[in-house]
């Protein structure tokens, strides 16, 4: 090798990868150090006596190791100084002696032969590869990886390819550990394997710990929001009132929607529902539990009391405003994509929305993190828990248990709130020691920008938070004396000012439909005018507050011929139905999780109506809600008195 034969490229050492030598020890850092000042001294002057004077050695042994030093690696780039320490291997040892061959050959000097073997049959390579791909399946993907197979593959085709006096065969374990090394390395060469090998959840881990970071979109609070929904570990009832006295039946757990913070990780507003799934209208209840000032349930669950000093920001923290946020993140729910999300929420709050990618927790981690706090040091400890996977402990008859100790789900509503309201005035090793309130305070007192965003102007296209825009066909008929109408969820509704529009009839106006409270609804011509807030024509759907949700269950009860039309309250029915299914259903002795009960308890804590199985009859008096009509029944059975059994 000669100096002006080495690239400008190779002879800057500057430039080489990094080495720390401090894990070496006094003679072999003394040794490197040595070789290194030579090194450095040969590629700035290209005199190799001098250089190998200072290194201490012989001026070819000097050439030898400046070679090493300036051999590309793998990535590309110069080995570096890495090689001059001792001991240290740059390539791959390669077999240059043949195969063993004979009987018991293979005991000594069988070094490299299994490399030796898989370049000499690249088409053996090439199958114990694929095999390794499909984790173990010849042909297509195993269901139960194992390197057994992979080895049984290995062997078949060895036996095609070489004699039996022939490496591998000559060997007693057919180099089976040599197999299972090829494969441990190839499957940490190939990270992309892990979901093949160890399952989907290893695959989506792969993506963290990676050391890569992104970067925040905003460390002021109130400028990223992260919402997600979460269903609480426990199970609670509801007390139901029969003819056999009161029984607490199980229903499906609770689900809780969250606003956290990302610069503060402060719950700036949460919403509590009671159904299979949750709904679009939830994630704008948390939403909007943000922009109303928060006050303290009269709630004492326990040793469960809210600390001084607890509460959500807006109603504990003086000069701060409701929460309007410049982004909000969301995961893939389904009803995160609903037109009320996307559409309405953006409106509403003049605010982005991202979606993490399908999977992936982790980009929503505060949010999930708050989640997991929320159930360890609450619902996790409670007699009804359902544990924390299928493997807990602790995880019992969660059904059983919470019937018998009387944990109603109201209870459990208000022991979000006191959760929520502890978790933001504890400390968090995240701030600093800090707590998320403390957080927010901290920004005020020094005169940080807290982003205080105004509220959209008010328009036809543009309603308050949690309201949808419908474009609904003007009713009526002028010949019949029928005056204009819009029909909402089959309730006719109008206002004094779209009963005199007749010329409207046939035409479409724009209404904001509020999910939450169906009693009124704002309406607006196409153009933009308004005509008033229009009502329904029912009194006790004027009366009662009541949801969309509520609504839809109730019309179809109607549909079914489970509650009659014509009933004083049809809500106070529709309850009464539920319950008495419910009550019917429970087994006191093994009690289950009721859908009927669930129902009757969603409809109880949205109207605030006591649950019962009975319910008032047009009249005003009392009278047992009818049993469900069942279906037609063939004339040779009788009907069955269950009464008896």
């Amino acid at each position: 090798m000669r100096h002006r034969d080495i690239q400008p490229a190779q002879r800057n050492y500057a430039a080489w990868r990094d080495y720390s030598p401090e894990g070496l020890g006094s003679s072999d850092r003394e040794r490197f150090d040595r070789l290194r000042k030579g090194v450095m001294h040969y590629l700035d002057t290209g005199r190799a006596r001098r250089a190998a004077k200072i290194a201490g050695c012989s001026p070819t042994r000097l050439l030898k190791l400046c070679e090493r030093c300036i051999s590309i690696a793998e990535d590309g780039m110069p080995e570096g100084f890495i090689a001059l320490v001792d001991g240290v291997r740059l390539n791959v040892y390669r077999r240059r002696k043949g195969l063993p061959k004979g009987k018991n050959s293979a005991r000594k000097g069988s070094a490299g032969a299994f490399n030796a073997l898989l370049a000499a049959y690249p088409d053996l390579e090439s199958k114990l590869i694929e095999c390794i791909n499909n984790g173990g399946g010849e042909k297509k993907p195993s269901k139960a990886p194992l390197v057994a197979a992979v080895f049984g593959v290995f062997v078949r085709e060895c036996a095609k390819l070489r004699g039996q006096d022939e490496y591998p065969n000559n060997t007693e374990s057919k180099a089976r550990r040599s197999v299972e090394r090829f494969v441990k390395a190839y499957k940490i060469a190939h990270p992309e394997l892990a979901g093949v090998w160890h399952g989907e959840e290893a695959n989506k881990k792969l993506t963290l710990g990676n050391g890569l970071h992104s970067f925040k979109l905003a460390t002021v609070p109130y400028s990223v929001v992260g919402i997600d929904a979460h269903e609480i570990h426990c199970i609670g009832t509801v007390v139901i009132d029969g003819p056999g006295g009161a029984r607490a039946i199980p229903i499906e757990r609770l689900w809780i929607y969250a606003c956290c913070d990302e610069g503060s990780r402060a719950v700036l507003g949460y919403s509590v529902a009671i159904s299979t799934e949750v709904r679009a209208d939830d994630l704008v209840a948390a939403v909007k539990c943000g922009t109303v000032l928060w006050e303290r349930r009269a709630a004492r669950i326990g040793d469960y009391v809210y600390r001084s000093g607890s509460g959500l920001p807006y109603g504990t923290i003086k000069g701060l405003g409701p929460c309007r946020p410049s982004c909000i993140k969301l995961d893939n729910a389904a009803a995160h994509y609903s037109k009320q999300v996307q559409n309405g929420l953006r409106r509403s709050l003049g605010c982005t929305l991202t979606w993490g990618p399908v999977g992936c927790w982790w980009s929503n981690a505060i949010t999930e993190r708050l989640f997991r706090t929320l159930e360890t040091h609450g619902f996790q400890i409670l007699p009804s828990s359902t544990g924390s996977n299928t493997q807990d402990v602790h995880r019992g008859n969660s059904a059983k248990e919470a019937t018998k100790h009387g944990i109603r789900f109201d209870d459990l509503v208000d022991l979000v709130d006191v959760l929520f309201a502890e978790y933001n005035s504890s400390k968090c090793k995240a701030l600093g020691g800090i707590s998320p309130l403390e957080a927010l305070t901290g920004h005020l007192d020094l005169g940080d920008a807290v982003i205080q965003r105004p509220v959209p102007p008010r328009t036809a296209l543009s309603p308050p938070l949690g309201v949808s825009i419908e474009r609904l066909p003007v009713r009526g008929n002028y010949e019949e004396g029928r005056r204009p109408y819009v029909e909402i969820d089959e309730s006719r509704y109008t206002s004094p000012s779209l009963a005199e529009r007749f010329d409207l009839i046939g035409e479409r106006v724009v209404a904001h439909v509020d999910g939450s409270d169906m009693r009124e609804v704002p309406l607006y011509s196409e153009k933009g005018a308004s005509l008033g807030t229009a009502v329904p024509d029912k009194l006790y759907w004027r009366e009662n507050k009541h949801s969309r949700w509520l609504r839809k269950q109730v019309n179809k009860a109607v549909r079914r011929g489970y509650i009659d039309n014509a009933a004083s309250n049809p809500i106070e029915q529709f309850i009464a139905l539920s319950a008495r299914a419910a009550y019917d259903g429970h087994n006191p002795a093994r009690p289950k999780v009721s859908k009927d009960g669930t129902r009757a308890a969603a409809a109880s804590h949205e109207t605030k109506k006591p649950v019962s199985v009975k319910a008032p009859k047009k009249g005003g008096t009392d009278d047992t809600t009818p049993v469900r009509p069942i279906g037609r029944i063939p004339k040779h059975l009788r009907n069955t008195d269950w009464s008896k059994y």
